[in-house]
């Protein structure tokens, strides 16, 4: 459940995602392909620190 709730909170691509980037839409000097430019690397980024931090640090919690 732990690789899934971080997963979860991986959403900065789309405003309907996330509060914060959905008023950063809302004032509209900020059009979805560049939320999505922004956005695509943290979640890129995201993912891979957890999978390093899923195969490393909680590996025996897992089992």
């Amino acid at each position: 459940a732990v690789p899934v709730a971080i997963a979860c909170s991986l959403s900065f691509m789309l405003p309907m995602a996330d509060p914060t980037v959905a008023m950063a839409y809302g004032t509209k000097y900020i059009n979805i392909k560049e939320i999505f430019k922004a956005g695509l690397p943290l979640v890129i980024i995201g993912i891979i620190i957890t999978i390093i931090v899923m195969l490393t640090l909680a590996q025996p919690f897992i089992g």
